[in-house]
């Protein structure tokens, strides 16, 4: 694999690890909105639950991402610089939005898609 083809899987996993996670809750709120009267009508959360789990799992791959992102830095001085920032920012990001994710999943559980 050529220096150049390395450099921008490293780049493209960064910005895949800050990127991720919001756009995971975003699908995810949208997901759970958009099913509560079919869980309502069907008695049943099994989709509800399943959406979170996936978009938690998607969150926190995007962590484990920019994890690895801060152990792989083979640049010059300033790209590193940039590259780090990015990695910590997806770190953060990753947590966030899984508590946000988590709360979320939290809430389906606790009350029923009927109550109003």
């Amino acid at each position: 694999m050529s220096n150049e083809n390395k450099k921008r899987r490293i780049e493209f996993a960064l910005w895949t690890a800050m990127l991720a996670p919001p756009i995971a809750w975003l699908i995810h709120f949208q997901i759970i909105y958009a099913n509560v009267l079919p869980s309502c009508v069907m008695h049943t959360r099994v989709g509800l639950i399943t959406s979170s789990i996936l978009c938690l799992v998607i969150a926190t791959g995007s962590g484990v991402l920019a994890w690895l992102g801060l152990n792989r830095n083979p640049a010059p001085d300033e790209l590193i610089k940039s590259r780090r920032f990015m990695s910590r920012l997806g770190l953060m990001t990753s947590a966030m939005f899984s508590l946000v994710v988590i709360a979320q999943a939290i809430a389906i559980i606790v009350f029923s898609p009927c109550q109003e």
